[in-house]
């Protein structure tokens, strides 16, 4: 599954072409789920839920408290009952949060983290406030959806974007880290011209991060 346009869209493995999802403005994560659905977050509307082989969207909002705040990087937990989230608190800071699909409340894991990942160790990983290039793993049930434990230090050196919901690290099941070092050229402005043919030909380089380039018509 993946965004483009304006969509949320999804591809076989096997071959053939994008098929439509589902309509979504200005994206800001999605998580496939188990049942064959896909729960999604944008700007403009929250968490949404749509079957995995299209139709209309169904909103997912907390009863009694109108519209859902601003969530990222949505992350679905074993049993398909509850979501992992990123929850903006103001002021460009994000929290770690765990949404109830069956009741739509919305509860606080940890302050200022985002890009929270289940790791089937019984974590949660996720990266530490917008401050820091730290990876955090939190003791987590998943049953009880509560913490079990204190938070502790995975890395010290992990890349970031300025958007706070492209996830720089992968855990494969077997507790295999892949990860972008805080170091690299991500951490920088780096602008380039891409040829055809492959050749790169540098733009402009600044200290600080740039995010989702686009081009002027002209």
């Amino acid at each position: 599954g993946f965004f483009t346009q304006g969509s949320l869209k999804k591809l076989a493995l096997s071959g053939g072409a994008p098929l439509t999802v589902a309509p979504v403005t200005a994206a800001t994560g999605g998580t496939w789920l188990s049942d064959g659905t896909i729960v999604f977050a944008s700007e403009a509307k929250g968490l949404e839920r749509v079957d995995a082989s299209g139709g209309a969207p169904e909103a997912l909002t907390r009863p009694g408290q109108g519209p859902m705040p601003l969530v990222t990087s949505p992350w679905a937990l074993p049993g398909g009952r509850a979501l992992l989230v990123g929850l903006r608190r103001g002021g460009g800071f994000f929290d770690v949060a765990v949404f109830s699909l069956s009741d739509g409340t919305l509860r606080v894991l940890a302050e200022d983290g985002f890009n929270p990942t289940y790791t089937r160790s019984g974590h949660v990983v996720y990266q530490q406030g917008r401050a820091s290039t730290g990876l955090l793993a939190l003791p987590f049930d998943p049953q009880r959806l509560a913490a079990t434990g204190t938070a502790f230090p995975v890395l010290s050196d992990i890349g970031t974007r300025v958007s706070f919901q492209g996830r720089t690290f992968s855990v494969a099941d077997d507790g295999t880290l892949a990860y972008v070092q805080g170091t690299t050229v991500l951490e920088h402005g780096a602008l380039l011209w891409v040829g055809q043919g492959g050749a790169l030909t540098p733009i402009v380089e600044i200290p600080r991060a740039l995010d989702t380039p686009r081009l002027s018509p002209d």
